[in-house]
């Protein structure tokens, strides 16, 4: 969800031509609200964030959509639950 100014939700077409100014400025290309969508999806998993609470956030009908798409910055997961588990079982 993009908001300008005011919090009044962007249309496409002016999400568009923001991010149009905006790889202009910066010299890159690439920029799009997909990419972006993708990139804070990604960072909110690798600080640790909730994946129920990110998928909500980007609106998928099910976890198992963000679990499938975003596997790769999961990795550390696996490795925390077998410690966590290890951990248990030591006690």
């Amino acid at each position: 969800m993009f908001t300008n100014d005011v919090g009044w939700y962007m249309s496409t077409v002016a999400i568009r031509k923001k991010l149009a100014r905006r790889r202009e400025l910066l010299g890159v290309s690439g920029l799009t609200a997909r990419t972006l969508r993708h990139f804070h999806a990604s960072v909110a998993l690798q600080n640790g964030h909730n994946i129920v609470a990110v998928s909500q956030r980007l609106g998928h009908a099910r976890v198992s959509v963000m679990s499938n798409i975003y596997a790769h910055v999961l990795p550390a997961w696996q490795r925390d639950v077998a410690e966590g588990f290890a951990a248990v079982m030591r006690e």
